[in-house]
């Protein structure tokens, strides 16, 4: 009993502490907080939206075009008289060329210079023979509308004294009928003088027909003559277009001078190819004139993949390369026309489209730019013809749930 207080002490001791009992977390609050999240996902999927878009790559250029200039036959450049970035007016000289052709014509061309001889004296004889017959037509026109309208002076006198004429019958009528009542007319005379007025009017309205008759006439000569002038005056126009042709391939033709090259239009010179001394022909342009005051769009060419989801007036959002969007910000435009078949190798040459490309089957889609310019450093920089870009185009957006439904509605037909 000496240690048993000590003992029983030591035995009750607990080193594990006490006992806590951790109750689970309700099932209400856990279906309370799922269902709440089952919400928040529908309704996030309802009114959600997501737009899909195509990344396209183009280049800014002229909404009409640009203009290549070409040599008119082989030749070599012995002057240029304009550089890269000149403004050029419609008219300036901007190259000379030199056939180099040998001075003393081969029978192949005395042949073919022989010939555009005979040509030219076909022509201008031709030209003598319709302005001839032109003159005769106009003459002869011009005489028969003459005499109408001298025909139509006559008639309308004896228009205007079948009037008076039939007026002055009508007063005796009446006073014819006055005098019937009182016996001094017989009948037989009172019958006779209205036969003679409906005569008279007769033969007034056989002078109106006459008179629309002419009248008519007159109309259908002066008809006639402006067809006929018309139509001669194209033929006569055409022919000396191509008298005009044949002249100046009788000059290329039988010398050797040289060749003077003009602006078609007045604008920008660049992508200038051929310089002093390069030999150049048909095939290729000397240069590319940019048009001056002619609005800038952008081309794209989109892939047969992507092209089928681009619409008329599509949102675009555009990056300039020469411009980096990062610093500069994009820039929005509207889809105006979509081509509807692939591009040719020229095209591609134009967009600066590597042929292997073009081979894929590209199409281009035109681009109208909300602005003709770019914010940079707080002043517009104007946009120039040839930058390169990229554009995201806007094909459709959807809500979240029907693009997760998109396989099924391909399938039942119904988006």
């Amino acid at each position: 009993m000496l240690f048993r207080k000590e003992v029983l002490a030591a035995k009750s001791a607990r080193d594990i502490g006490p006992v806590v009992v951790i109750s689970p977390i309700p099932l209400q609050v856990v279906a309370i907080t799922a269902f709440i999240v089952f919400i928040t996902i529908i309704l996030f999927a309802y009114f959600a939206s997501y737009t899909k878009k195509a990344t396209l790559p183009g280049f800014i250029f002229p909404k009409d075009g640009i203009i290549k200039v070409y040599a008119p036959q082989p030749s070599r450049v012995i002057k240029l008289l304009t550089h890269e970035g000149a403004q050029v007016n419609k008219g300036d000289l901007l190259y000379i060329l030199n056939r180099e052709s040998s001075s003393q014509l081969g029978q192949t061309d005395i042949l073919v210079r022989t010939e555009l001889e005979n040509q030219h004296s076909r022509m201008a004889d031709n030209h003598i023979n319709l302005t001839n017959q032109l003159l005769a037509i106009e003459n002869n026109l011009k005489n028969q509308i003459e005499e109408s309208d001298k025909t139509r002076s006559i008639l309308n006198k004896k228009i205007i004294i079948q009037k008076k004429k039939i007026a002055l019958l009508l007063e005796k009528q009446t006073r014819f009928k006055e005098m019937h009542k009182s016996g001094y007319v017989s009948n037989q005379e009172l019958d006779d003088n209205q036969l003679v007025v409906l005569s008279e009017q007769t033969n007034l309205d056989t002078l109106y027909l006459e008179e629309k008759s002419l009248d008519k006439q007159r109309l259908d000569a002066i008809s006639y003559k402006n067809e006929q002038t018309a139509s001669y005056k194209d033929r006569i126009n055409q022919l000396e277009n191509t008298i005009s042709e044949v002249k100046n391939q009788l000059v290329r033709n039988e010398s050797n001078e040289n060749s003077y090259i003009y602006a078609p239009i007045s604008g920008t010179a660049t992508s200038i190819l051929s310089q002093v001394g390069q030999y150049v022909d048909a095939s290729k342009p000397l240069l590319v004139v940019i048009p001056e005051h002619e609005p800038l769009v952008a081309f794209l060419y989109a892939t047969s993949k992507s092209v089928g989801f681009i619409k008329q007036n599509d949102s675009v959002r555009i990056r300039y390369k020469s411009f980096p969007y990062e610093k500069f910000g994009q820039y929005t435009g509207t889809v105006t026309h979509i081509s509807k078949t692939a591009m040719s190798l020229n095209d591609a040459v134009d967009f600066n489209i590597p042929a292997s490309n073009a081979s894929e089957g590209l199409y281009k889609v035109t681009i109208s730019l909300d602005k003709q310019y770019v914010n940079t450093y707080g002043k517009k920089t104007a946009l120039v013809s040839g930058m390169e870009i990229d554009a995201d185009v806007y094909l459709e957006t959807r809500r979240l749930y029907e693009w997760v439904l998109d396989p099924l509605y391909s399938i039942t037909g119904r988006i």
